[in-house]
């Protein structure tokens, strides 16, 4: 949504170091400093067979002084009011939607030892 992205856009440009979304249930892309959703780390939900809500991210951020250096993003499988380490297909299905999503705003993602990462540049 545009004023979603706008609003974000205006948060880093006060000053925040990482904009974190969420509510959506689902897992969005990262643009710059902005992490549209984090998803879900419990479900509790019905599983939407198309947004997958059973399938989530657990982000982990390394911040250095200039700002955020690095995001690395577990995947993970939920299930009811239990969460653990994706398996091999379902870890597939979560690379894509995120690299994905990530590349439509113009992120690169890596994989490094099952982890999805993004890195940022500092100027």
């Amino acid at each position: 949504m545009p004023w979603i992205r706008s609003a974000a856009a205006r948060l880093v440009d006060a000053g925040a170091t990482v904009v974190a979304g969420h509510s959506a249930h689902a897992f969005h892309g990262v643009e710059g400093r902005v992490l549209y959703d984090r998803g879900d780390f419990v479900d509790d939900y019905a599983t939407h067979p198309t947004l997958r809500n059973d399938l989530g991210l657990l982000f982990l951020l390394t911040l250095e002084e200039r700002g955020p250096l690095r995001l690395e993003a577990v995947p993970l499988k939920l299930e009811f009011c239990h969460t653990r380490l994706a398996g091999d297909e379902e870890e597939g299905w979560i690379r894509r939607r995120f690299t994905d999503a990530c590349g439509r705003l113009g992120t690169d993602v890596a994989e490094r030892g099952g982890r999805l990462l993004v890195e940022w540049a500092h100027a």
